[in-house]
C-alpha cells in the first residue's frame, strides 16, 4: 500500500530540479486547467522549464481529448503565450518544438504575433512549424501558418526594410567607387571633370539597375513545383520570396497526399492563384512529352532515388487521414465511388 502511494505520487507530481519531468496525466479538462500557472515570469532556465513543461501537459492532453474539448484547449495555449511579460522568440520556438497538434500551430503564432503586432515571426519560426503541420498531413491549416509568418503584413514591411539597406549599402558603395576615382585622378595630377563622374554613375547605375531585374527576381524565385505568374515584378518577387519558398513545401506534400498524377489538388491550385502562383508540370509529364515527341530516342530506365525522410513521412501518414483544401478530390472519383455495384440473384 505504501508503495502504491509513493509511485501515485510520483507519477503525478512533475519534478523541476533534474532532467526530463514525468507525464502527468488528468482526468478532465478542469483539472488541467487548475494545474496551468496563473501568472509566468520567466527570471531563470527553471521558470522556463516549467513554463514549457505546462504547454507539454496540454498538448499531451489533446492526444486523448474530443473535439468538443479543442476550442478550450485553444484557449489555453492562447493565455500561457499571452502571460508572461517578456517572452523570447527562442523560448516560443521551444514551444513549437514540443510538436503541439497541428491545430494548435495557428492559434499560437497568431497569440505570439498579437504580443508585439510591429513584429514579424522569423522565417526559421514560421518553418518549424509549417514542418510539422505538413508531417502531420494537415494542408489546410499549413496554409493558415504561411498567412501568420512569411505572408503577414509585418514580414512585408521586414523585408522592405531589408531592401532598404542592401540598396542604401549599394549607393554608398557607388558614392565611394566615385571618390576613389576622384582620389585616383588627383594621384596623377589629373583635373577630374564632371563629364567623368557622370560617366561613371551612369554606368555603375544601369549595370546595378539592369542586373537587378535581370537576376532579382529569378534568384528570389527559384523553388520547386510552383513558380510567380509572370506578371509578378521583381521587386514584389523579393519581398514575397519566402512566402514562395513555404508554398513550394505545401506543393510538394500536397501532391504526394492527392494522389492526382503528380498535380496539386484542385484547392491548391485555387489559392496559389489568389497569390499570384502557378504550379509547375510535374517531371514526369515533361519527360512524357518529351519521350513522345522524340520518339523515344536518347531514354533510359533508371530507378528513382529514395530519400530516407521521404520514406519515413510516407510511412507516418499511411493511417492519418489528411486534411487538404477544398476540391482534393476529381468529380470522376466522386462519381465511381457513388456507383454501387448491381445485386446478384442467389442460385437456389
Amino acid at each position: 500500500m505504501l508503495l502504491h502511494r509513493i509511485w501515485k505520487r510520483t507519477f503525478l507530481v512533475r519534478s523541476f530540479s533534474s532532467g526530463s519531468a514525468l507525464l502527468r496525466r488528468f482526468e478532465s479538462l478542469e483539472a488541467l486547467k487548475c494545474s496551468l500557472p496563473k501568472e509566468v515570469v520567466l527570471t531563470n532556465d527553471q521558470d522556463t522549464t516549467k513554463y514549457l513543461n505546462s504547454f507539454k501537459d496540454v498538448f499531451d492532453y489533446t492526444q486523448e481529448s474530443s473535439i468538443i474539448e479543442h476550442n478550450e484547449l485553444e484557449r489555453a495555449v492562447t493565455c500561457l503565450v499571452l502571460e508572461p511579460r517578456k517572452l523570447s522568440e527562442s523560448t516560443f520556438k521551444k514551444i513549437l518544438l514540443l510538436k503541439p497538434p497541428s491545430f494548435m500551430l495557428a492559434p499560437l503564432l497568431a497569440a505570439f504575433q498579437k504580443r508585439d503586432t510591429n513584429h514579424a515571426i522569423s522565417k526559421d519560426t514560421g518553418m518549424v512549424a509549417l514542418r510539422h503541420s505538413l508531417w502531420e498531413a494537415d494542408i489546410k491549416n499549413a496554409v493558415k501558418i504561411v498567412d501568420l509568418t512569411s505572408a503577414s503584413q509585418q514580414y512585408f514591411e521586414m523585408m522592405k526594410t531589408k531592401r532598404n539597406k542592401t540598396l542604401l549599402k549599394s549607393f554608398v558603395g557607388l558614392c565611394g567607387s566615385v571618390g576613389a576615382i576622384d582620389i585616383i585622378l588627383r594621384i596623377f595630377e589629373l583635373s577630374p571633370t564632371i563629364g567623368v563622374y557622370g560617366m561613371v554613375l551612369t554606368y555603375i547605375g544601369n549595370l546595378s539597375f539592369f542586373g537587378y531585374l535581370a537576376f532579382g527576381g529569378k534568384m528570389a524565385g527559384k523553388v520547386s513545383h510552383i513558380q510567380w505568374d509572370p506578371s509578378v515584378g521583381a521587386n514584389t518577387r523579393f519581398i514575397r520570396a519566402d512566402e514562395l519558398l513555404m508554398f513550394s513545401k505545401i506543393a510538394e506534400a500536397d501532391i504526394h497526399l492527392s494522389n492526382n498524377d503528380g498535380f496539386v489538388s484542385e484547392g491548391l491550385r485555387e489559392e496559389l492563384e489568389k497569390r499570384d502562383m502557378e504550379p509547375l508540370h510535374p517531371k514526369s509529364d515533361l519527360l512524357l512529352q518529351e519521350y513522345w515527341q522524340s520518339g523515344g530516342d536518347n531514354f533510359e530506365w533508371v530507378e528513382p532515388d529514395q530519400d530516407p525522410a521521404d520514406i519515413l513521412w510516407k510511412k507516418h501518414i499511411e493511417n492519418k487521414k489528411p486534411n487538404l483544401l477544398k476540391g482534393d478530390i476529381k468529380w470522376t472519383d466522386k462519381l465511381i465511388t457513388g456507383v454501387e455495384k448491381p445485386a446478384t440473384a442467389e442460385h437456389a
